[in-house]
């Protein structure tokens, strides 16, 4: 009878061994393997007339399975502007762009984005604190001239990653703790170019902790003080994290912190904003899959 069970024990037990190794596969072919033999291989084997509409379709399957959706925090302009004229029969003109305002009644605009179905890998070799470069710039887009002065709200930052997926301090798995990957965002007035990976010296002792944020500070750009806000971090990939995680960080023109909300009130066309990424400690590796910047403007104005 003790034999009995035992076998049936065992058999249970590979029975879940075998159902967990057939899953594992079919999960590697189906996201990995079978991506990289149609990109590789099939659509560079299609005749020269087929190819582009392949390359494009492939396009568009990356951007529907990678990409991060921008998700409308207000209405549209049709329905502000609706709102506005409604308002107008009730109060006075002048205080209508305020109550819009104080609604925040806003217009949400996509400044950036960026896509890699091959996610971007980042590791402390190159892109750390203790290393002799920076953190790589991943996206970087320019406040457009046609941004209205003191219209801008807010500005979201998006990111989809994860690190090594491995970790000696078990203790802090699927955690923020003692995570050694990150994100920060760089904001450069007008001007002022986005720096490269080659223009900082980051180099340091390997024990050395990361430095503690800078306060922001005025620099002379083109005969004018402009507000300069150092490199802050926004987001920290989970400890040892299997899957790719999407954060999204929002800095708003009210925000509690006194520096983020005076730079949002301050910035206007032509600043220059940027995510950073970056690795640190051994073997530390933060891949990037996707990465946005979307910001909310006061759109109307005058009446």
């Amino acid at each position: 009878m003790l034999l009995n069970h035992l076998l049936l024990g065992l058999f249970g037990l590979w029975a879940i061994y075998f159902f967990l190794v057939k899953l594992i596969l079919f999960k590697l072919i189906l996201n990995i393997i079978l991506p990289l033999i149609i990109r590789y291989l099939l659509i560079p084997a299609l005749p020269d007339c087929v190819r582009p509409y392949a390359e494009r379709a492939l396009e568009k399957c990356d951007e529907h399975c990678y990409a991060i959706p921008l998700e409308p925090k207000g209405p549209s302009n049709r329905d502000v502007y609706r709102t506005a004229m409604i308002l107008t029969r009730v109060t006075d003109r002048d205080v209508v762009t305020e109550i819009l305002d104080l609604a925040e009644l806003w217009h949400d605009v996509h400044l950036v984005s960026r896509i890699d179905p091959e996610p971007v890998n980042v590791n402390d070799r190159e892109h750390s604190r203790n290393s002799h470069k920076p953190g790589l710039i991943y996206v970087e887009a320019e406040l457009p001239a046609t941004l209205p002065p003191k219209a801008l709200r807010s500005i979201t930052f998006s990111t989809s990653s994860r690190d090594q997926g491995h970790t000696t301090e078990m203790q802090d798995v699927g955690t923020y703790r003692n995570s050694k990957t990150w994100f920060e965002v760089e904001i450069y007035p007008p001007g002022q170019s986005v720096r490269s990976a080659d223009e900082e010296d980051m180099s340091s002792s390997e024990d050395e902790e990361e430095p503690p944020p800078k306060p922001p500070r005025k620099s002379q750009v083109e005969g004018e003080l402009v507000f300069d806000f150092p490199p802050r971090k926004i987001i920290t990939n989970i400890h040892a994290g299997q899957e790719f995680k999407t954060h999204t960080v929002t800095w708003h023109y009210d925000d509690e912190d006194p520096d983020i909300r005076r730079l949002i009130r301050t910035m206007g066309a032509g600043w220059k904003v940027a995510i950073s990424v970056w690795a640190q400690a051994h073997t530390w590796e933060n891949y990037v899959r996707s990465a946005r910047i979307d910001y909310r403007v006061h759109t109307v104005r005058k009446l």
